[in-house]
């Protein structure tokens, strides 16, 4: 293979890249605690705020593969999904601990690049299309047990009209 340096513009394609695909498998592992939390909710008629956010902090300091499995185990997720989920935490980690030193040298190569590239937002696009797949999954659970969506996405905008800082919400419920 013929060697060169690595432009600055195809660095920061390479390292955008690499944001973007942690950025949406954080998104994915957010909703699959999520998912976690909704299930958990309904299982044990919690209708606590508070309880729910415990919950969901909690959760959170797990790790992907930790999470995932216990989404797994609680069945939250299509059997038919477990190994596109499989193969991301596969990608997922190897993108995390292995590829800087797998693939260093392959960053002087034009060709290679463009592989790892490609490779790198597969697992970003995949992660994307996961996300959706458990959002959806967990609307339809939720209107299967009584829930009204639109309550639902009004509290999620509450929450990011309170991010932006906008003080004209009304106060955050759960399920109502």
């Amino acid at each position: 293979m013929r060697q060169r340096p690595i432009s600055e513009y195809e660095l920061q394609i390479f390292y955008n890249t690499i944001g973007e695909a942690v950025w949406h498998i954080q998104h994915l592992e957010n909703a699959l605690v999520h998912s976690l939390i909704i299930i958990n909710t309904i299982k044990r008629n919690i209708d606590s705020i508070e309880e729910s956010d415990e919950m969901l902090e909690k959760e959170r300091k797990g790790t992907f593969g930790s999470i995932y499995n216990k989404v797994r185990k609680e069945e939250i997720i299509p059997e038919r999904l477990y190994s596109r989920f499989d193969k991301l935490i596969k990608e997922r980690n190897w993108l995390i601990h292995n590829s800087r030193t797998e693939i260093r040298k392959d960053l002087y190569n034009t060709l290679a690049t463009l592989k790892i590239i490609d490779r790198i937002s597969s697992i970003s696009n995949e992660a994307h299309y996961l996300t959706g797949l458990i959002v959806q999954l967990m609307e339809n659970k939720m209107r299967s047990k009584g829930h009204n969506m639109n309550d639902i996405w009004k509290a999620a905008e509450n929450d990011l009209r309170t991010l932006r800082g906008d003080k004209s919400i009304s106060q955050r419920s759960l399920f109502t």
